[in-house]
Protein backbone atom coordinates (compact mmCIF):
# COMPACT_ATOMS: atom_id res chain seq x y z
CA UNK A 1 0.00 0.00 0.00
CA UNK A 2 1.58 3.24 -1.14
CA UNK A 3 1.00 6.57 0.52
CA UNK A 4 -1.85 5.98 2.99
CA UNK A 5 -4.26 8.91 2.97
CA UNK A 6 -6.88 7.79 5.48
CA UNK A 7 -6.89 6.21 8.92
CA UNK A 8 -9.73 4.12 10.30
CA UNK A 9 -9.69 3.88 14.10
CA UNK A 10 -12.22 2.28 16.43
CA UNK A 11 -12.27 3.80 19.91
CA UNK A 12 -14.10 0.79 21.32
CA UNK A 13 -11.70 -2.04 20.40
CA UNK A 14 -8.62 -0.05 19.20
CA UNK A 15 -8.85 -1.41 15.64
CA UNK A 16 -6.54 0.65 13.41
CA UNK A 17 -6.13 0.56 9.66
CA UNK A 18 -4.43 2.81 7.11
CA UNK A 19 -5.84 3.07 3.61
CA UNK A 20 -5.35 4.92 0.36
CA UNK A 21 -9.11 4.95 -0.29
CA UNK A 22 -9.20 2.12 -2.82
CA UNK A 23 -8.85 -0.92 -0.57
CA UNK A 24 -12.04 -0.55 1.49
CA UNK A 25 -14.05 -3.22 -0.30
CA UNK A 26 -14.08 -5.50 2.75
CA UNK A 27 -15.56 -2.81 5.05
CA UNK A 28 -19.35 -2.59 5.39
CA UNK A 29 -20.67 0.92 4.71
CA UNK A 30 -23.43 2.22 6.98
CA UNK A 31 -26.01 4.26 5.10
CA UNK A 32 -27.12 7.54 6.64
CA UNK A 33 -29.93 9.90 5.72
CA UNK A 34 -29.41 13.31 4.17
CA UNK A 35 -29.24 16.34 6.46
CA UNK A 36 -30.84 19.68 5.60
CA UNK A 37 -28.79 22.89 5.84
CA UNK A 38 -31.90 24.75 7.06
CA UNK A 39 -35.47 23.67 7.59
CA UNK A 40 -37.94 24.08 4.71
CA UNK A 41 -39.79 27.39 4.67
CA UNK A 42 -42.55 29.19 2.78
CA UNK A 43 -41.52 32.00 0.47
CA UNK A 44 -43.69 35.02 1.37
CA UNK A 45 -43.88 36.28 -2.22
CA UNK A 46 -44.70 33.08 -4.11
CA UNK A 47 -46.38 31.19 -1.22
CA UNK A 48 -44.46 28.04 -2.18
CA UNK A 49 -42.44 25.75 0.05
CA UNK A 50 -38.71 26.09 -0.54
CA UNK A 51 -36.59 23.08 0.35
CA UNK A 52 -32.93 23.97 1.01
CA UNK A 53 -29.92 21.92 -0.07
CA UNK A 54 -28.51 18.95 1.78
CA UNK A 55 -25.18 18.54 3.56
CA UNK A 56 -22.99 15.72 2.31
CA UNK A 57 -21.95 13.53 5.21
CA UNK A 58 -18.78 11.49 5.55
CA UNK A 59 -18.99 7.79 4.83
CA UNK A 60 -19.31 5.60 7.90
CA UNK A 61 -18.25 1.97 8.17
CA UNK A 62 -18.68 -0.89 10.62
CA UNK A 63 -15.61 -1.97 12.55
CA UNK A 64 -14.65 -5.47 11.38
CA UNK A 65 -13.80 -6.55 14.93
CA UNK A 66 -16.58 -5.17 17.17
CA UNK A 67 -19.23 -3.71 14.83
CA UNK A 68 -19.14 -0.12 16.13
CA UNK A 69 -19.23 2.73 13.59
CA UNK A 70 -15.89 4.15 12.43
CA UNK A 71 -15.09 7.09 10.14
CA UNK A 72 -12.16 7.76 7.88
CA UNK A 73 -9.82 10.49 9.07
CA UNK A 74 -7.54 12.23 6.59
CA UNK A 75 -3.80 11.93 7.24
CA UNK A 76 -1.74 15.05 6.70
CA UNK A 77 1.28 14.72 4.44
CA UNK A 78 4.22 14.34 6.83
CA UNK A 79 6.92 14.09 4.21
CA UNK A 80 8.83 17.35 3.88
CA UNK A 81 10.92 18.34 0.92
CA UNK A 82 14.60 18.19 1.78
CA UNK A 83 17.20 20.38 0.16
CA UNK A 84 20.13 18.29 -1.03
Amino acid sequence: MNNPKYQFFCENCSFKRFSNGRDIDDLVEVKSSKIFVKSPYIDPETKKVIVPDFITTKKKFKCPQCGMIIKARAIKNTEKEKDV
